[in-house]
């Protein structure tokens, strides 16, 4: 290796540093000047201890050399992996600043949780996947997006009388009368797999440039958004579109924590200068910090009780029956912020732990990171404009849900088969152009 590159690898190494430093001060200040004046009622506590604010420290240097090594793989699994560190790992750690009552156990549990991860992705290979003509031809990734768009057509017309709503703040009221649809389950799991597949669709189409069938699905994606009301359907495509026109080479993931060290510091200005906490409202509050903080509303709520192992899940289908009656994620709404209408569901940690607590811990790594790998392996020679809006649509669905419902409910499996099945050209790895 020659100096100059020897130089350049310490001055990305460098840069990425200073990047985890900075977005956790920034991080840290909109939350014990914002976060916690504005949702302080919803145990987002501001009190910080010199051994606390310690620990945050020492949680995140420890992991930044995996952290670093992370940001600058250009692979599709630590792609995923930068953007869970950015919304869920460096939060964790300011709100283990900030809230000194957070117990030890907690703590040692979540480094240890990050650090397999992050571990296991550098270490572990890509699952390779032999593609097979009836998914080169075409064939598979057509049908998958005419199921999705004939349900979305479908459940839109059917219930909401192909309704378009575009309001970010009244979005909870729709998603209540959503909860009262009687929707079959296989046209429910269209819907909701349409809300992470179509935006990527959109962005396929952009490369093949139709454009007008690339408009049609986006208004599809709008049309599913008010059947639900879930704002991450907007968002991703938003996302979508801003990949394909700016989105290049994935082994530039390392500048994300800039960009989002830069957003958290316009909510802080957006505050400080106009008293609004718009931005506040859907970034650092609902993205970043009410997922981190729910990691540990789990751990508290089932530190003292029993763990459900998958009863509510998987092994549901075969007549094992929960403990719990009521919807998990409604007994943690409860127990957070004392309402049973708020549905606190929650994937990574709190997912592990309270289906198998402590050894969650040490399992769930593994069968995260073995998930990503297949679909690293599903996505390969794909156009990496193709593989920023996947990345974005795994993290959040991952983050917001246990993985056995991300898997199928949301419509990860069928991902899955859709980024199998997506012609391109092997030479290249480029996408074809022809029909």
């Amino acid at each position: 290796m020659s100096i100059t590159d020897r130089f350049k690898i310490n001055n990305r190494v460098l840069f990425c540093f200073l990047g985890i430093i900075i977005y956790k001060i920034i991080l840290d200040f909109a939350y014990s000047n914002i976060v916690s004046l504005l949702y302080g009622y919803q145990s987002f506590n501001n009190e910080i201890a010199p051994g606390s604010y310690l620990i945050s420290w020492l949680f995140l240097v420890l992991l930044s050399p995996l952290i670093i090594k992370t940001f600058n793989n250009s692979n599709l699994s630590s792609s995923i992996l930068t953007i869970l560190i950015i919304i869920s790992l460096i939060p964790t750690t300011t709100l283990i600043a900030y809230n000194r009552n957070y117990e030890i156990e907690f703590v040692v549990l979540s480094f240890i949780y990050w650090l397999l991860i992050l571990l296991l992705n550098i270490i572990l290979p890509s699952v390779v996947i032999t593609r097979r003509s009836l998914s080169e031809n075409g064939f598979i990734f057509k049908l998958i997006t005419l199921i999705l768009c004939a349900g979305v057509l479908y459940v839109s017309w059917k219930y909401t009388g192909f309704r378009f709503h575009f309001g970010l703040m009244d979005v909870y009221s729709i998603r209540s009368e959503a909860r009262e649809f009687n929707v079959p389950t296989i046209l429910g799991y269209i819907s909701a797999s349409a809300d992470n597949i179509l935006p990527i669709i959109v962005v396929y189409l952009l490369y093949k440039r139709k454009y007008l069938i690339s408009l049609f699905i986006g208004i599809l994606v709008l049309l599913n958004f008010g059947i639900a009301g879930s704002k991450h359907v907007l968002f991703l495509l938003l996302f979508a579109i801003i990949g394909f026109y700016f989105v290049r080479k994935l082994k530039f993931s390392y500048i994300y924590v800039w960009i989002m060290s830069i957003i958290v510091y316009l909510t802080i200005i957006e505050y400080k200068l106009f008293d609004t906490y718009f931005l506040t409202a859907f970034i650092t509050y609902r993205i970043v910090f009410i997922p981190a903080k729910l990691n540990y509303v789990y751990y508290d709520y089932f530190s003292i009780r029993e763990f459900d192992y998958f009863r509510q899940s998987a092994l549901k289908w075969f007549g094992i029956e929960s403990p719990y009656s009521d919807n998990i994620g409604f007994l943690i709404g409860y127990h957070d912020i004392g309402d049973f209408s708020a549905r606190a569901n929650n994937g990574l940690f709190s997912d592990a732990y309270f289906n198998f607590g402590t050894l969650g811990i040490i399992i769930f790594p593994f069968i995260l990171v073995l998930i990503l790998k297949f679909f690293e392996g599903a996505s390969k020679k794909l156009d990496e404009r193709i593989l920023f809006i996947v990345s974005i649509s795994i993290s959040l669905s991952l983050i917001s849900v246990p993985f056995t419902t991300a898997l199928l409910s949301t419509g990860l499996l069928l991902m899955l088969v859709l980024l199998y099945s997506i012609p391109r050209n092997n030479n290249t790895g480029k996408l074809k152009f022809s029909n």
